[in-house]
């Protein structure tokens, strides 16, 4: 660089150019070193707190805390409504298993009744025909 001043002029001059590039240098080490860090945070486990100031915005970590209360608050009184309809529901089950069974026990004894009459037939129509036959002799 020519400078037509004195030495000393030259160096003030040059000297302001050299703090301004270091502390551009020192701005991007910094920012490297903030990075780095960062990595270093998410990789160690180290703490949450910087996680969620950094990564996960405040208004949208309490919206999610809130709709998923809500969503287990919802299942819970759903869940005992449907408890309380299922018991209704056991409640019929026993009911009509009861009923099936006086049925059964009321078709067992009409199926007696019929294989009652079904050999009296049978018998009658064996006594009808030995009567014809020796009608016929």
């Amino acid at each position: 660089m020519d400078c037509f001043l004195r030495k000393s002029h030259c160096a003030a001059l040059i000297k302001p150019l050299a703090v301004s590039s270091r502390k551009k240098a020192i701005q991007i080490e910094t920012k490297k070193d903030n990075a780095m860090a960062d990595h270093e945070v998410l990789n160690t486990g180290a703490p949450l707190q910087k996680i969620i100031e950094l990564k996960l915005p405040l208004p949208w970590l309490l919206t999610l805390i809130g709709s998923i209360a809500l969503s287990v608050a919802t299942m819970w009184f759903r869940g005992e409504k449907a408890a309380e309809e299922i018991t209704a529901l056991r409640a019929d089950i026993k009911e009509l298993r009861s009923d099936l069974k006086q049925r059964d026990l009321s078709l067992v004894s009409v199926d007696r009744g019929l294989a009652i009459l079904t050999v009296r037939i049978e018998a009658t129509e064996h006594k009808v025909k030995a009567l014809e036959a020796s009608k016929s002799k």
